[in-house]
């Protein structure tokens, strides 16, 4: 066999095994750290906030005004309660505003549970409202603040390429195959 069909085989073994990589991307999770409700019933204490977590398959846009995302997940917390994506049937709102460096400068993120809409967790801060505010009943109950906003923070999420080792193993791989085919087509010649 020649150095030539060789180095040819080769390159297309590596070829083939690096386009069989999937890109490499980063989710993005958008993290809801609420203030203490000022105002509440039992079970909630004015220890219990709205808490979330949002993961995205993408980061929020430059500029935006209200615009509807759908996360991959979700988790809200109101200190007595827990909605998830994967909690019974939700009716829920992903809204968000951006300014120009795609920070989040108003939202609104709500969860009512579909079966009893008074079961429900809710953070807005819009230019019309801005507050915390969760309940459950019956008998209704619920935890409030208005007027002070909690915090996001966006971090990534990163998801790993694969290691160059096992790009290099394919490609070895690709080469063996091709040499073992090769030598099976002379074998069969003589």
């Amino acid at each position: 066999m020649s150095f030539e069909k060789l180095a040819t085989g080769a390159v297309f073994a590596q070829g083939l095994a690096l386009l069989s990589l999937s890109a490499a991307h980063a989710n993005v999770i958008l993290t809801y750290t609420g203030n203490n409700f000022t105002g509440f019933d039992a079970p909630y204490t004015g220890n219990d906030k709205v808490t979330a977590s949002i993961t995205l398959a993408n980061p929020l846009g430059d500029n935006l005004n209200l615009v509807s995302v759908t996360p991959l997940a979700f988790t809200l917390m109101d200190g007595v309660q827990t909605f998830t994506n994967a909690s019974p049937p939700l009716i829920t709102t992903f809204e968000f505003s951006t300014n120009a460096m795609g920070e989040i400068t108003g939202w609104v993120v709500n969860a009512f549970l579909t079966s009893n809409s008074q079961n429900f967790i809710q953070t807005v801060d819009t230019s019309v409202s801005v507050r915390d505010f969760a309940g459950m009943g019956p008998p209704v109950v619920h935890g409030i603040i208005d007027g002070h906003p909690g915090s996001w923070v966006e971090q990534s999420a990163a998801v790993p390429e694969p290691p160059t080792v096992s790009v290099l193993g394919a490609g070895l791989l690709g080469l063996g195959l091709f040499w073992w085919r090769r030598r099976q087509k002379l074998d069969l010649a003589q």
